[in-house]
This record gives C-alpha cells, structure tokens and sequence, in this order.
C-alpha cells in the first residue's frame, strides 16, 4: 500500500506536465515572432559584447 503514496503523486504530476505541453503547443522556430527575438538577441549580445561605445 505505501506504493500508492509515491504512486499517484507521480501520476498527478505527470498528467499536468501532459495538459500543459498540450495546452501551450510549440510553435514552429521560423514564425515571425521567434525571428523578432532572434534579431532582439542578437542586439543584446553585440551591446553586451562591446559596451556602449
């Protein structure tokens, strides 16, 4: 009986981890918006790399 105290835990976790994959979807990485982040990304990094000069 102790099994079922790890068990349905486990089960429970798993079952919302599975609803929210499904829920939120991935998109596909060439969308507009992914692209959008990319180049805002970039941006960061090439400020981060060389400063505000």
């Amino acid at each position: 009986m102790i099994w079922l105290y790890i068990l349905i835990p486990v089960l429970i976790v798993s079952a919302v981890a599975i609803y929210f994959d499904k829920k939120s979807g991935m998109k596909m990485p060439d969308s507009p918006e992914n692209a959008i982040k990319v180049d805002q990304a970039e941006k960061q990094n090439r400020l981060n790399t060389y400063g505000n000069d």
